[in-house]
């Protein structure tokens, strides 16, 4: 898989510029062309750089061909760059699903499944944190739990002291 990675990766490199206007110029030799002055033409050149270097060299000289063989196209008018890469793009459309699908089994991350001393280990460790836990659930609890018995002798005490109040109270206005 690896040679074949290797090989696609290979066929899909850029074209060079010498590729583009070799293709290009020996179709646009042999097809309708508008009239243009030296600048548009430069610009057009740049147009077909720019659009076409991007593919592989084989994929622009074959779509050029399918233009000169009328087999894109009406056979009579040069194309413009995009629809040149359009027929690229076609083209080298199988072989990059093919890396694709070579590069997604290549760099998969492999899954390997614990020992059994490895689960041992885990459940072990498992069973400290549970026993911590539970220790420490219970140790709250019971400090909860004298927390509220204190919080309730005090609350009686207030009571009483209360009670006490109001009758010595009552008992200084009954005298008084």
């Amino acid at each position: 898989m690896v040679e074949r990675r290797h090989h696609l990766d290979e066929r899909l490199q850029p074209c060079d510029s010498a590729t583009v206007l070799r293709s290009v110029g020996l179709l646009r030799s042999v097809m309708a062309v508008p009239n243009v002055d030296e600048e548009t033409r430069k610009l057009q050149k740049a147009a077909f750089l720019m659009t076409l270097t991007k593919y592989p060299g084989w994929a622009v000289e074959a779509a050029c061909a399918q233009f000169l063989a009328a087999d894109q196209g009406e056979g009579i008018h040069a194309p413009k760059p995009g629809e040149i890469a359009a027929v690229c793009r076609r083209l080298i459309a199988d072989a990059q699903y093919e890396r694709a699908k070579i590069n997604a089994v290549l760099d998969a991350e492999i899954y390997v499944p614990p020992t059994d001393a490895e689960r041992a280990e885990v459940s072990r460790r498992f069973a400290e944190i549970v026993a911590e836990l539970s220790e420490a659930s219970a140790g709250n609890r019971t400090s909860e739990a004298g927390l509220a018995h204190t919080d309730r002798l005090q609350a009686l005490s207030t009571l009483r002291e209360a009670e006490a109040k109001a009758k010595s109270q009552e008992t200084r206005e009954d005298v008084g």
